[in-house]
């Protein structure tokens, strides 16, 4: 968002800033080839881990990479409760 807005950083510190549209996009994109190359040269039981920092949109790209393994919205779109959606999400990947 900050690099469509720069205002924005007037308003909210850095970490809190999220991704655009096109961020999302290009975080699907990206997590769609990183699976399709995991899957093209990896061995039966490859494993990925990822690191991510506390920042909202580091964390929305990692959600958005990992979206090419399973489609969190159509698996816990049913749950409301935004903390037990996130434990939920987060069980899923382990």
């Amino acid at each position: 968002e900050g690099n469509v807005n720069e205002a924005i950083y007037t308003e909210h510190p850095d970490n809190e800033i999220p991704l655009t549209s096109l961020g999302w996009e290009q975080a699907k994109m990206a997590g769609q080839a990183l699976r399709n190359q995991i899957l093209c040269n990896g061995k039966d039981g490859s494993t990925v881990h990822f690191i991510v920092s506390p920042y909202v949109r580091t964390m929305e790209t990692f959600h958005g990479l990992a979206s090419a393994w399973c489609d969190p919205d159509a698996e816990f779109g049913r749950i409301t409760d935004q903390h037990e959606r996130k434990v939920m999400w987060y069980n899923r990947l382990t």
